[in-house]
This record gives structure tokens, C-alpha cells and sequence, in this order.
């Protein structure tokens, strides 16, 4: 999941569009985000502890300078990485773009001890280094956890998201010591959630049930943005448009997403249809709390998620508003998938005049 993932936000490209649901790269006809950023003169830096986020993938296009730090173990872990990272910004006094792709949150788990208080691994649980392969275990039934087990293995990740907001209190207090923390925009997004058996799985990327697909977006900017909330569904094709709506740079004519500026600026916004993508082709349609699963194939599900937050019931044999709102939404958007464009047309949910005007309707 993450490489379709980055790849979508960094280009602002649905993956049946970029073409990295199944295949393994971004076509070079993609223009990502660094590369809008060209004629600003920023120093563009990407700093990664995923291999995969890389050149060969196509991932490193626009980037300035890149550094990839594998091999897992504590030198991968998010302040190791920013330490790494925030150094290489000094000495260009101009703008600064800094892609800080850390994968502390996902299997293996593996937090350092002073973090854990003492705790140590239960009987039957995991090896903090080997929770990756606990995974996969858990998905091929080979291992049923029991509740300490399985509180031990979220006390872990719980851990890794602790290295990850002290990594960000790192980049503060640096963007404050440089005197640019006012002026500066801080994004903090995840690109996919972790399964710990709410529906029987573990990890990511197998599934589209929310504890998979719903991830942390916050976006710090004091002196363009007030704080508050956002109560619209978004996704991430929609943060590259924003983070350049923000910086007044005009997007690349290939960007499907719009910017959310609209969206945060408005206490009622229209309704909205994203989607999210699994490799087999499967794809969750949401508009508001009306969620329709549709494949592996033809098949379906929908959930109500206002009523059923923990998706425990398929009420798609019911029927009702809500299916009919989303299968209509996501058929528009899937006959055009290719060619839509948020910022002209809107959603499938809340067509603009321009979507009929274009197609000749």
C-alpha cells in the first residue's frame, strides 16, 4: 500500500491513474509536488527510511538531494532520521522543502526499551523485532492472540508513534531556532493505518476497513491558516494541491486533486466522494458516513459508519439513500477516471457545471 500511497499524493493522481496499483513505479509523465516547486527555489530535500521511496520507483523526482537510511534497528528510527535530515537544510538560505518519510508505525514494532517503561514481552507475545513476522502469522491464522498478547503488541506500536511526535518536536524546535517556525508549513500526514484484529487482521494493506485507511492530516501554518478541525471526508490526492494553493504556486495541469482551502473554509462544504485502493483492485467509496466496498470483483459491501463506527454489519442488501448517493458518485468518477480533474468538475458526489459542459451533456 505505501508505495501506490506516496506515489498518489506526491502526484495528485489516483493509483489506477498513475499506474502503481500493480505495477512498481510512477510513470515519468507524473509531475510530483517537488517538482511544482521548481521556480520557487526551494532547496528540496527528501530524507527516507523506506527503500522504496526512492528514484528507481520514480519517487525522487524534483528532489534536490536524497538519502535513503535502511537496514531497520534504531538507526531508522524518526529521530535518528531527523537528526540526519535537519542538518542538511543548513547552509541554503533560501526556501526549504523537506520530505521526512519515516516508517517508525508499522511492523516490526520496535520502539526503544527506555520507551516502554520496563514492560517486557509477555508469554507467547513477540519479540519486539520479529512483530513483522507476528504479522503474518496473525493473517495466515497460524496465531491467535490472546489480550495480553495482543495489548503488548499495540503497546509497541504505540511506542513507535511516540519516536515519530518527538521526531516532530524535534523539527520545531529546529524551524524555531532557525527563526522560521512563524512562517513555516508544518504538514504531518500518515499514508496508511495499522489492523491490530478488529476484523481478524493485522498490519496493513490487505484491507479497506477504517482502522487501515483513516490517518492523521494536520497542517500547521499560523500565518495563512486559523486552527480548527476539518469535518469533510479528504484524501491525500487533494494535500499537494493544498500545500501549493498555500505557497501560490499554480498546480501542474496533470493533478487530479483540488486544494481543501475552499473545504477549510467553510463550516457547511458540500459533500464529498473519496476513495481509497487496494492492489487487487478493490476500492472504499465514502460520502459522509455511506462507505460502499466494492470488489475483490464485482462484489460489494456498504456500511453505515455514523450507525456502525466498527463496521461489524454489510446492510448493502437493505439498500437505501446511501447506497444509491455512492454508487452513483464513484460510477461517474470510475467512467472518467482517467480525465477527472477535482478542481474543474468537484466530486462525483457534488458535480460542478463545468463536468457537464466538458463532456458535452
Amino acid at each position: 500500500m505505501a508505495i501506490p500511497t506516496h506515489a498518489s499524493w506526491l502526484s495528485s493522481v489516483v493509483p489506477p491513474a498513475h499506474l502503481t496499483v500493480r505495477g512498481t513505479f510512477v510513470a515519468d509523465g507524473q509531475s510530483l509536488f517537488p517538482e511544482a516547486l521548481a521556480r520557487t527555489e526551494h532547496f528540496r530535500v527528501l530524507v527516507t527510511s523506506n527503500t522504496d521511496v526512492s528514484a528507481e520507483r520514480g519517487l525522487a523526482q524534483g528532489f534536490d538531494d536524497v538519502v535513503t537510511i535502511a537496514g531497520g534497528g534504531q538507526e531508522t528510527h524518526a529521530r535518528a532520521l531527523t537528526n540526519v535530515a535537519l542538518p542538511r537544510l543548513l547552509g541554503h538560505p533560501g526556501r526549504w522543502m523537506l520530505l521526512l518519510n519515516l516508517s517508525d508505525p508499522q511492523a516490526p514494532y520496535e520502539p526503544p526499551r527506555e520507551l516502554l517503561n520496563g514492560e517486557t514481552t509477555p508469554v507467547g507475545g513477540p519479540l519486539a523485532h520479529l512483530t513483522h513476522l507476528w504479522v503474518a502469522r496473525v493473517r495466515r491464522g497460524k496465531v491467535i492472540p490472546d489480550d495480553t498478547q495482543l495489548a503488548w503488541v499495540k503497546r509497541l506500536y504505540r511506542g513507535e508513534l511516540q519516536m515519530v511526535s518527538a521526531a516532530i518536536g524535534d523539527l520545531v524546535e529546529f524551524l524555531r531556532q532557525q527563526k522560521r517556525l512563524d512562517s513555516a508549513i508544518i504538514v504531518v500526514v500518515g499514508v496508511h493505518g495499522e489492523e491490530f484484529l478488529e476484523h481478524g487482521g493485522a498490519g496493513h494493506g490487505v484491507t479497506l476497513y477504517e482502522e487501515s485507511l483513516r490517518v492523521p492530516l494536520a497542517i500547521h501554518a499560523p500565518e495563512l491558516l486559523a486552527p480548527g478541525p476539518i469535518a469533510a471526508p479528504v484524501d491525500l490526492i487533494d494535500l499537494a494541491p493544498t500545500i501549493a494553493d498555500l505557497l501560490d504556486v499554480p498546480p501542474p495541469q496533470q493533478w487530479q486533486g483540488e486544494s481543501l482551502l475552499a473545504i477549510i473554509d467553510d463550516p457547511q462544504p458540500p459533500p464529498r466522494l473519496v476513495v481509497s485502493y487496494l492492489g487487487d483492485g478493490s476500492r472504499a467509496a465514502l460520502v459522509g458516513d455511506s462507505k460502499l466496498w466494492l470488489g475483490p470483483g464485482t462484489a460489494e459491501r456498504f456500511f453505515d459508519l455514523r450507525r456502525d463506527p466498527k463496521e461489524t454489519t454489510d446492510t448493502l442488501a437493505a439498500g437505501g439513500i446511501g447506497v444509491r448517493i455512492v454508487r452513483s458518485a464513484l460510477a461517474w468518477e470510475m467512467a472518467y477516471e482517467s480525465r477527472w480533474r477535482r478542481a474543474r468538475w468537484g466530486t462525483g458526489a457534488a458535480l460542478r457545471p463545468a463536468f457537464a459542459q466538458d463532456l458535452g451533456m
